[in-house]
């Protein structure tokens, strides 16, 4: 069920200074009271799978249409009088009181879980479809008017169309099930449609960077997704994403020791977003750009990546990186050496992080370790399919750690031993990408974990 921004999102959406954008078609709930009755029982019907959704009717698509600005307007439509008037009636403030963004959404998760229930779901496939297209492009006008707490909220609503649930435990919901709910809505061009909306979101320096969140977290769990035959999106739109992931970790921060911890910890949370999106991508080399330098440079820690990344970053880069390593046939300019030993380094933080909380009461324990340690070795597998001696190494040093973690054992020792390697033991080559010797990662933080401060937060030389 969703929840109230956190205070962190919340704070990055409130730094926006861009200015409103034209405001939406229907301005109002009263215009809507009007228009919407004439499709109100076709809609019923498209939803529960009574008719069939017939893409060529204008009937069946005007219905849609405002199926989907049902879903989303609401989120702009009851803060619109205060913005747009400066002021709002009695009855104005007990409807936005009554249609909240948390109501929204959960109604709008439902939505979408009925046309998952429908007893007939070759009924609803076509509306599943055009409803998700139309959802998304009614969420981009939403987004484009820069109220920075409509924008997070319609971004959130991106999100959810691609989302993969976590289950007990922190694990993610089975592949299978997950691709069961969400590839119906991405049939015919919907996929590639929504794609391109959250790439080109995601890169516009108009929208905030608490609507970002959400929107790389879409796009990371759309990327995600088992490919498709034939794809469900260009490659083009993928890599407007992935340039748009890139453009935000090379964003220039200038964090001080004065800058709220609200604002430093929503930036890390924001760009773990990015690093998800590189992952989920797979691609090393992008013209010009290199996201498996940016994977290499936060799974190490690198003294160029300010503020110091979180451990959850952390595991997400090396996740992306080991990947790569194992294919070395689809990366052949990547150094695998060179890369297995950041994997490593992420591993020996992560053992150090994991192995000090993990026995650690729910209320107290700030990660799904056991979760974090079984997605960590299914990558340290993946990267064993390459049998360069340094990557063979420091795949067999990590996975007895990670075996450990996974069944909640105790590893400090081994923690120091594989600390104590990746140190003393640098991989015979000197750059991460052939023929580019800038492609190094630069260690001063000993490869070791950030110190915390006193809530328990990471905090490194970056956070200057």
């Amino acid at each position: 069920m969703p929840r109230s921004l956190p205070p962190c999102l919340l704070a990055l959406a409130l730094l926006s200074t861009s200015l409103r954008g034209q405001d939406v078609s229907i301005s109002s709930e009263v215009d809507w009271d009007k228009m919407e009755k004439p499709t109100r029982v076709l809609r019923q019907q498209l939803f529960r799978g009574d008719v069939k959704a017939d893409l060529t009717n204008k009937d069946h698509l005007e219905a849609i249409d405002f199926a989907a600005k049902e879903a989303v307007y609401r989120l702009y439509w009851h803060r619109a009088a205060a913005l747009i008037k400066g002021t709002e009636t009695p009855k104005e403030r007990e409807e936005r009181a009554k249609n909240r963004p948390t109501k929204i959404l959960t109604d709008f998760e439902g939505a979408l879980d009925s046309l998952n229930r429908a007893k007939d779901r070759g009924n609803v496939a076509s509306m599943q479809a055009a409803y998700t297209k139309a959802v998304a492009g009614r969420a981009r006008d939403v987004i484009l008017q820069n109220d920075p707490i409509s924008t997070v909220n319609a971004a959130r609503i991106l999100y959810l169309l691609a989302a993969r649930p976590v289950e007990k435990g922190g694990f993610p919901q089975s592949a299978k099930a997950w691709g069961d709910a969400v590839l119906p809505r991405l049939a015919a061009d919907t996929g590639d449609a929504y794609a391109g909306i959250l790439a080109e979101l995601a890169a516009s320096p108009r929208v905030n960077d608490g609507a970002k969140y959400y929107l790389l977290r879409g796009l990371g769990d759309l990327l995600s997704l088992p490919r498709q035959a034939p794809p469900l999106w260009k490659k083009e739109t993928e890599d407007k994403g992935v340039r748009a992931a890139v453009a935000l970790l090379a964003r220039k921060t200038d964090f001080t020791l004065s800058t709220p911890r609200d604002q430093l910890e929503g930036f890390k949370i924001l760009r773990v977003q990015a690093v998800r999106v590189l992952a989920a991508s797979g691609q090393s080399i992008l013209d010009k750009e290199q996201p498996a330098l940016w994977l290499a440079r936060i799974a190490a820690g690198d003294a160029l990546v300010s503020p110091y990344p979180r451990v959850e970053e952390r595991i997400e880069a090396a996740a992306g990186l080991g990947r790569m390593v194992g294919q070395a046939d689809k990366h052949p300019d990547l150094v695998a050496d060179y890369a297995a030993h950041q994997v490593a380094i992420a591993v020996a933080v992560f053992a150090q992080e994991a192995n000090a909380n993990l026995d650690s009461k729910t209320v107290r324990r700030v990660r799904p370790w056991k979760a974090d340690a079984s997605r960590l070795l299914e990558t340290i597998e993946a990267m064993k399919a390459n049998k360069d001696a340094h990557v063979t190494t420091a795949a067999e040093k990590c996975r007895s750690i990670l075996v450990d973690l996974a069944d909640g054992k105790e590893v400090s020792a081994a923690a120091a031993t594989l600390v104590d390697w990746v140190l003393n033991n640098a991989p015979p080559s000197k750059s991460l990408i052939k023929g580019d010797a800038s492609a190094t990662v630069i260690l001063d933080r000993s490869g070791t974990p950030a110190p915390k401060d006193e809530k328990g937060a990471d905090k490194g030389k970056g956070d200057k």
